[in-house]
């Protein structure tokens, strides 16, 4: 005696084994993230960049994270080369704490896989600080935001790579 809900489930089974559905997603490009150089005053921006950029890649599902540069098929890596901070609006109890501030950042780019391709990134990102209650927040999403600033860079190339 077979147990009881196993009929129909084994025939939900096969009509999804041959529609096209995937359990499990389909990455066609394997990309690792090397080292971005701060080139800026500004402590960590580097190390923000880079865990935007991982987190942005590992949302794509054509894309798939792996460490070892040599098993990639794409390498990003690249430089911060300006951030600047423009206060925006100031708490009104308080004149000398800033509500909002914008974030100027400019990053080199360089994506190496069939051949070497080097683009400046510039993302202009408005924070409200009375949301962020620390640096490493604020850090999170600057990095966060050039992430997928980054991430429509790549894929674009990639589309080009394709035509």
């Amino acid at each position: 005696m077979l147990p009881r809900g196993f009929l129909p489930a084994s025939v939900a089974v096969l009509l999804l084994a041959g529609c096209g559905y995937h359990l499990v997603r389909q990455a066609e490009t394997t990309v690792s993230v090397g080292a971005f150089v701060n080139r800026t005053n500004q402590p960590r921006i580097e190390q923000a960049i880079s865990d935007g950029v991982r987190g942005a890649l590992i949302t794509a599902p054509e894309f798939r994270v792996v460490r070892a540069a040599d098993a990639a098929d794409l390498t990003i890596s690249g430089a911060v080369v300006r951030f600047e901070r423009e206060p925006l609006f100031r708490q009104p109890a308080a004149s000398s704490r800033l509500a909002m501030a914008r974030f100027f950042v400019d990053i080199e780019v360089s994506v190496d896989g069939m051949r070497q391709e080097r683009h400046l990134v510039t993302e202009t990102v408005a924070v409200p600080l009375a949301d962020v209650s620390d640096e490493d927040e604020m850090l999170r999403a600057i990095g966060s935001r050039a992430g997928r600033r980054i991430l429509s860079v790549i894929r674009a190339l990639c589309d080009a790579r394709e035509n």
